[in-house]
């Protein structure tokens, strides 16, 4: 498997992935499909910001892409914070193509001076927020009934990280950001029980920001 950045030519896997999440999960707060035109506007203006879209592909075509984006780009003092997203093919899912192209975006987020990066994740998305919390991201956030698709409310969390990954093998320390979390929490909805901090129900393979 190889990372890489996208091309034109990627386009059209990359607008099929994306599509099929849309269509099938909460993952992307979106209801319409995209269109070819959309994806490659967003391309456009990734290139002309300076920041990153990736894919991992292979002899099957492309499996997987990601990208990064301006958090709060309206002002200035932001810009070294970031909120990415990921998306993984259906049928590559629980291969690592996650994992390689968040290790990926790591490296580029660093290499143009980030230092955090954003998660925001649906908050039923029980796989993406075991992915997030396997690379270090810790819930500093949850909002209640944000969002509106398949004729219900939804939650977002956010979970951001440090933009250096912890060394492979290395046991995951909480960012600076966990240790407020329960802070923000009781902040915003009050003192909650157990049982409904545990409830989420996942949304199995997405990986990723419902922001896309």
């Amino acid at each position: 498997m190889e990372i890489r950045d996208a091309t034109e030519i990627d386009l059209a896997e990359i607008l099929a992935i994306y599509n099929e999440v849309i269509a099938n999960s909460t993952a992307v707060y979106a209801e319409q499909p995209a269109t070819l035109e959309d994806r490659r506007a967003w391309l456009a203006a990734r290139r002309q910001s300076g920041l990153p879209v990736i894919v991992a592909a292979d002899d099957r075509g492309v499996l997987g892409f990601a990208s990064f984006g301006d958090w709060r780009g309206a002002w200035a003092g932001y810009r070294h914070t970031i909120e990415h997203t990921v998306h993984v093919r259906a049928d590559a899912r629980g291969g690592g193509v996650g994992t390689a192209l968040m290790a990926a975006l790591f490296e580029r987020g660093e290499a143009i001076g980030k230092h955090v990066m954003i998660g925001a994740i649906d908050a039923a998305n029980a796989s993406s927020l075991r992915f997030h919390r396997r690379l270090g991201f810790a819930e500093v956030a949850h909002f209640r009934e944000v969002g509106r698709k398949f004729n219900r409310w939804l939650d977002l969390v956010f979970r951001p990280a440090l933009s250096r990954p912890p060394r492979r093998g290395a046991a995951l320390r909480p960012t600076a950001f966990a240790r407020i979390a329960p802070a923000l929490d009781a902040l915003f909805h009050g003192p909650r029980s157990g049982a409904e901090r545990s409830k989420t129900t996942g949304s199995p393979g997405c990986l990723h920001s419902p922001f896309g």
